[in-house]
């Protein structure tokens, strides 16, 4: 029967493994790696997995102890535990993988395993991945450790789930830049009532100002004709929240005027709308 020092110690962990979870500022593979070293002390098990959720497959995400050398190990969800943890989204436990039809015994020979513990971390009532325990020794696991399981992945999940979706922000976030920045037209965002909020180097190289920041202490007005040129480009835009090549004249520094296509798109920002746009010499 398990003591309450017993169940007092794994609470304890679990807390701490929550604490570390915290301040891993939304990293998403430290996220991972924290759970599955911290899995391997809470149940005492050979190996630990992270398993994500590709489709009709799963992959050994990230993984510590005798599970560490199959990262990147893809099978299908139909046969296996964890594809049925997946589809019921409860604990699922197996004494003996030798005596269990519902263990992927492909997998399991590979790895050595002959008990096994698979939680399904879910986030919305969806299955996100899988956290999963195993050890080379049947009969290895007790209530306890199924027990310790489900409190942690109760906390694991919206976790990696929310470091997951960081991480695809940061990288859609990095590529747009990197794609702004690198872009041979001239591109570049203002607010409506003119203020410039970023601009490339082929932008400002083509209308003739030393640096992009230069740029930024003028307002776009001051890049038309007249006042009335840029109303009516906005006017069209309010009704149409798109110009694609569209031809016309502004400003370069100098104070000549150099023709141009332009292609806009008027977006939503925080709080204000925008003008996303690139221009190109005629």
């Amino acid at each position: 029967m398990t003591s309450q020092l017993d169940l007092a110690a794994r609470l304890a962990a679990i807390v701490k493994t929550q604490e570390a979870i915290a301040s891993a500022d939304l990293d998403l593979e430290r996220v991972r790696q924290i759970v599955v070293h911290e899995v391997l002390d809470l149940t005492g098990a050979d190996g630990a997995v992270v398993e994500s959720i590709r489709d009709e497959e799963i992959l050994y995400q990230t993984a510590a102890g005798s599970l560490a050398p199959h990262v990147g190990t893809l099978f299908d969800i139909e046969g296996s535990l964890s594809g049925l943890c997946i589809r019921q989204k409860s604990m699922l436990r197996g004494d003996d993988v030798e005596l269990d039809p519902r263990v992927n015994r492909e997998i399991s020979g590979v790895t050595g395993t002959r008990s096994i513990i698979v939680v399904p971390l879910l986030h919305g009532g969806e299955a996100v991945g899988v956290l999963k325990v195993v050890s080379i020794r049947p009969r290895q696991f007790a209530d306890l450790d199924a027990y310790s399981m489900q409190l942690l992945a109760g906390l694991v999940g919206a976790a990696i789930a929310h470091a997951a979706l960081y991480e695809s922000k940061a990288v859609s976030e990095s590529r747009f830049r990197l794609l702004f920045d690198r872009n041979i037209a001239g591109a570049f965002w203002t607010t409506t009532d003119g203020r410039i909020v970023e601009v490339n180097t082929a932008f400002a190289d083509l209308l003739g100002y030393e640096s992009r920041e230069a740029m930024l202490r003028s307002t776009s007005w001051e890049l038309h004709p007249t006042r009335a040129d840029r109303e009516r480009m906005l006017e069209h835009l309010h009704k149409n929240t798109s110009i694609v090549r569209h031809p016309i004249s502004v400003k370069r520094r100098d104070g000549s005027f150099i023709d141009v296509l332009v292609n806009i798109d008027l977006v939503k920002g925080d709080g204000e709308k925008l003008l996303l746009g690139t221009i190109v010499e005629r």
